[in-house]
């Protein structure tokens, strides 16, 4: 909480909460509030301001309906709410709901991700290297294109008509761009139902995205595997290993 940065030796706090959110006050001022789904947002995330909730990847598990991507000339906004798009108009339409009661738009979730491309390097032999070996630049637009269909192409969503079964081959993607091999993984504290099983997402720690907890997605030459954390692989760290 960045209020205590700035607060007296002294003071006293302030909680309203309702069914919907929670307030924190310093005297007048509000310098706190949390819903249930910032803090499980949070506590996926593994901020230290939360503890607890240790079951809230099971509270944060969605069934995939859908999978889809903004294009350069069209953010996700005007594609799936301004202009009405087809396939959340048929998940809106055709979707029981899940719960007693409820409405299916109450329990429809628009999940908006953000690739952060992690690329390694290395080198061997006695040559020099030159200005080449040593561009890292890279093309976003192609690893969003190619996460897409990797997505689609492991899970099959319900909704999604074009299910890219070439795939990794692609004119837009990475096929071909010079790497070894490529792997995608979600670095939330969510879970996701599939026709596959439930495929989790994970983080390290706040500031850490990879996460041997998270299952994932491999591309080697023309072989995708889908990889389950604690399946597939297990990889162990002792605690006390990460605080020495």
């Amino acid at each position: 909480m960045d209020f205590f940065k700035r607060a007296p030796d002294e003071f006293k706090l302030q909680v309203q909460a309702n069914k919907d959110s929670l307030y924190v006050y310093l005297e007048r001022d509000q310098v706190f509030k949390a819903t249930p789904d910032g803090l499980l947002m949070r506590r996926g995330r593994k901020q230290s301001l939360v503890t607890g909730f240790d079951n809230y990847r099971e509270m944060m598990t969605f069934d995939l309906l859908y999978a889809g991507i903004a294009k350069k000339n069209q953010d996700s906004y005007s594609r799936l709410i301004e202009k009405g798009h087809k396939a959340r108009m048929d998940i809106l339409a055709a979707e029981d709901q899940r719960s007693p009661g409820a409405r299916v738009s109450d329990e429809t979730y628009l999940l908006l991700f953000e690739v952060e491309p992690l690329i390694l390097a290395s080198f061997s032999g006695t040559g020099e290297l030159d200005d080449e070996d040593l561009n890292f630049s890279f093309d976003y637009h192609r690893i969003i294109a190619d996460a897409e269909k990797a997505v689609i192409n492991a899970f099959k969503p319900k909704y999604n008509k074009q299910l890219y079964l070439n795939y990794p081959k692609g004119a837009d993607g990475l096929y071909e761009q010079g790497y070894d091999g490529y792997s995608y993984s979600i670095a939330e504290g969510f879970a996701f139902n599939t026709a596959y099983g439930t495929i989790k997402g994970a983080r390290d720690s706040e500031e850490c995205l990879l996460s041997n907890y998270a299952d994932f997605i491999s591309v080697n030459g023309d072989k995708v595997t889908l990889n389950i954390s604690g399946k597939d692989f297990n990889i162990t760290i002792d605690d006390s290993q990460l605080e020495n």
